[in-house]
C-alpha cells in the first residue's frame, strides 16, 4: 500500500503507472492524499505537541539545519502527519509531490522529511513517482531492512528533442550515520 500525497507533475511522464493494473494484477492499492488536506492537518498540530518537539530535537541532533523556527516547525509537523498516515493506513511506502505545489501548499522543501521518514522504514519517492516507490520497497526487502532504500534521480522525456531525457538529481537521502 503507498500513499501518494498529491500527485505527479504533467512533464515527469516517465512515472506515470496504470493504478488499475496494479490493483487488479498484484492487488497494490494506492491511497490519495490532497495537498490542501495535508496544509489542513499540519497547521492544526499545535506547536506544543510533545512529539513535535521530538522531532525538532532530533533535526537539531543529526546535523546542520537551515531551517528557521517556523521552517523547524513545518518540517517536524509534516513528518508527524505522514507517519500518522503510515500507521492510520497502513502504509508500506510513499510517493510525494514535493516540488513545487509543497513550497507552495505547505511553505517548505520536504527533502528532509522524506529521508527521515524513509530512515524510518517508510520508503519515500518524490513526484509522484509510484514506480520509484516500489523499488525502495524492493531494496529494502532485497537488503532485509538492514540499508536505507535510496533512488536520486528524477527522469523526465526531452520537451523537444526526441530519444532524449532528463535526469535531474534529488537530494532525499537519509542522513546515515
Amino acid at each position: 500500500r503507498i500513499g501518494m500525497i498529491g500527485s505527479r507533475q504533467n512533464d515527469f511522464e516517465v512515472c506515470a503507472f496504470n493504478e488499475a493494473l496494479m490493483i487488479s494484477r498484484y492487488k497494490q492499492k494506492i491511497v490519495h492524499f490532497n495537498l490542501l488536506d495535508l496544509k489542513y492537518e499540519i497547521e492544526s498540530i499545535p506547536d506544543s505537541n510533545p512529539e513535535i518537539q521530538l522531532i525538532i530535537e532530533s533535526i537539531l541532533k543529526s546535523g546542520s539545519c537551515s531551517y528557521d523556527k517556523k521552517g523547524l516547525y513545518k518540517v517536524a509537523k509534516l513528518e508527524y502527519q505522514i507517519l500518522k498516515y503510515a500507521r492510520e493506513f497502513d502504509l508500506d511506502a510513499f510517493t510525494i509531490q514535493c516540488w513545487t505545489s509543497m513550497q507552495k501548499f505547505i511553505g517548505v522543501t520536504p527533502c528532509l522529511t522524506n529521508g527521515r521518514i524513509t530512515k524510518t522504514g517508510y520508503p519515500v519517492a518524490c513526484e509522484g513517482d509510484v514506480n520509484n516507490a516500489l523499488a525502495m520497497l524492493i531494496q529494502r526487502s532485497l537488503t532485509f531492512g538492514e540499508t536505507t532504500p535510496m533512488i536520486l534521480d528524477i527522469l523526465t522525456i526531452h520537451p523537444e528533442i526526441d530519444n532524449l531525457v532528463l535526469a535531474w538529481h534529488c537530494g532525499n537521502a537519509s542522513a546515515d550515520k
